[in-house]
């Protein structure tokens, strides 16, 4: 072999072996071993309670915010009589509160903890959409729109947060507290609408309040996932 190929090979195979030990510190080594790892940490996730009552609490947020992105403006022309336009602003009014919530929620969840910030803000949520369902004033409803939309800001992002909080087993719980959050998404329209065939648009809002207080009973479950339910398999 010529002196110049040799030197090469040799950097190659160096180069090769800084690789190979840099993805086994990283833990991303595609042996098989760790790909086995991967799945039963798939697999444990969904049969690890915590994570899915966790799931659930996710639901909850999440069946809140797609009440009012199907429905909202539905209640505002069934139940308040408003013109399109109003019942248009209404959503954005809903969905204003959430932007903000998000942006400067996190002082109130450094400050007073997550628990504590998700059944004060879950207490709004019902508080407004109670208001919203029984008052016949538009500015009651916008003001109603405003607290709901609030009161729902921090819900998902601290839920999935939640998740995600142990390194090893964050795709996972993700995974799983994602799918579930999301069938809210698909299942709760369908279901508001059922009620409000017989209630309303309006009133049919009651079933999202409902569902509003059971995940800020639930909400401590954010503070209380952590790893040691899901040991880690043997390869």
């Amino acid at each position: 072999m010529p002196p110049g190929e040799g030197a090469e090979a040799r950097l190659s195979g160096r180069a090769k072996g800084s690789r190979t030990l840099r993805c086994e510190k990283d833990g991303h080594s595609g042996s098989p071993g760790h790909l086995v790892r991967s799945r039963h940490r798939a697999l444990r996730a969904w049969r690890e309670p915590r994570t899915l009552l966790l799931g659930l609490f996710v639901l909850t947020a999440a069946f809140s915010e797609g009440s009012a992105n199907d429905w909202l403006a539905v209640g505002m022309r069934d139940g308040h009589r408003a013109g399109a336009g109003l019942a248009s602003a209404t959503f954005t009014v809903f969905v204003a509160p959430i932007t903000l919530g998000r942006w400067y929620g996190t002082h109130l969840v450094s400050r007073y903890g997550p628990v504590t910030a998700l059944r004060s803000s879950g207490a709004l949520a019902v508080t407004g959409l109670l208001l919203l369902n029984d008052g016949h004033s538009t500015a009651l409803a916008f003001a109603s729109a405003a607290a709901w939309g609030l009161g729902t800001a921090l819900g998902f992002p601290l839920g999935v947060s939640a998740a995600g909080r142990d390194p090893l087993h964050a795709a996972a719980r993700v995974s799983v507290v994602s799918t579930l959050g999301y069938t809210a998404f698909l299942a709760g329209p369908p279901l508001l609408g059922l009620v409000g065939q017989h209630t309303g648009a309006q009133h049919a809002l009651s079933v999202t309040a409902a569902v509003i207080a059971a995940g800020t009973i639930g909400s401590g479950v954010v503070s209380s996932h952590n790893s040691a339910d899901m040991p880690e398999p043997n390869p």
